[in-house]
């Protein structure tokens, strides 16, 4: 391991150009310090760690930790290990990016709190070490935080950690939904397919009384199904809603509630406005 300067660092023959957000990746270094050294050749030409280079020269350091090697002799190997150094890496799993962040949660929120204690963040009257002096830390920004700790959006790791607290509770139903994430890294999709069910679970706990007698004005706004891989947790037009069958719906007792001059304002979409149309005509409607 040597010691270089961070103006002295070469970087002639770079491929890569999109950096990312080195603002990120300073601020961990500058909270938990430089954990792998950049790899230089002997002349100091950059190998692997353009990124945390430059988060360090943003932090001001004149001189950084190196790890110095020497190329085989292949006129490719300096390439190869540009594309190794970006490509030959494993990203976290979300489950695993979630049990990180319940971790750092506490510490994340901590950090917080004391840096609003450390700024003066006091209530009228009462002295700096006074419990409660200062507003609690919101649930969004420490959720942000802790994203950024674990190199995940807030939002996502917030939806993951939603589908993870499902199968916990009933590992039967959700369990798969957790290794389809996993196997995927699609967040968005399983989340859906969670709150769907938690809605369908919250409907069949209502008890839903049916009014009696008839109606002048009905208004039906059905959960239409459009079977378009219903429960894949990939597919982007999924559900995020319990729906029903066209034969459930049509089963609706619309005619019975309708008195002899009624209205009926009936939602529908441009996938299911032939079914629209079906639908008036077995609940004895006429379209206007």
């Amino acid at each position: 391991m040597a010691t270089w300067s961070v103006a002295a660092v070469r970087l002639d023959g770079r491929q890569r150009r999109d950096l990312g957000d080195i603002e990120g990746l300073a601020r961990s270094i500058r909270t938990v310090g430089l954990l792998h050294p950049i790899v230089l050749l002997s002349d100091g030409t950059l190998i692997a760690g353009q990124r945390r280079l430059e988060a360090c020269r943003s932090l001001g350091w004149a001189v950084i930790e190196a790890h110095v090697v020497e190329p085989s002799g292949d006129a490719g190997w300096r390439l190869r290990a540009e594309r190794d150094e970006n490509t030959a890496r494993k990203d976290l799993l979300p489950s695993e990016a979630v049990a990180l962040a319940r971790a750092l949660e506490p510490i994340e929120r901590e950090k917080a709190e004391e840096r609003k204690r450390e700024h003066g963040g006091t209530a009228p009257g009462k002295p700096l070490n006074t419990p409660g002096n200062f507003p609690q830390v919101s649930a969004g920004r420490a959720r942000d935080a802790v994203g950024r700790a674990v190199g995940v959006a807030g939002r996502t790791i917030e939806k993951a950690e939603a589908v993870v607290a499902a199968a916990e509770r009933d590992p039967e139903r959700f369990a798969p939904l957790v290794r389809e994430m996993d196997r995927t890294g699609k967040v968005n999709g399983a989340y859906k397919l969670v709150r769907r069910e938690e809605k369908a679970q919250a409907i069949e706990q209502r008890a839903v009384e049916v009014p009696s007698g008839t109606f002048d004005v009905l208004v039906v706004d059905p959960p239409w199904s459009y079977d378009a891989r219903p429960d894949d947790s990939t597919h982007r037009a999924a559900n995020p809603y319990p729906s029903m069958s066209l034969d459930a719906i049509r089963e609706l007792p619309l005619a019975s509630l309708a008195g002899s001059d009624a209205i009926l304002w009936l939602w529908t979409t441009n996938a299911h406005m032939r079914h629209a149309f079906a639908l008036l005509d077995a609940w004895g409607f006429e379209p206007k």
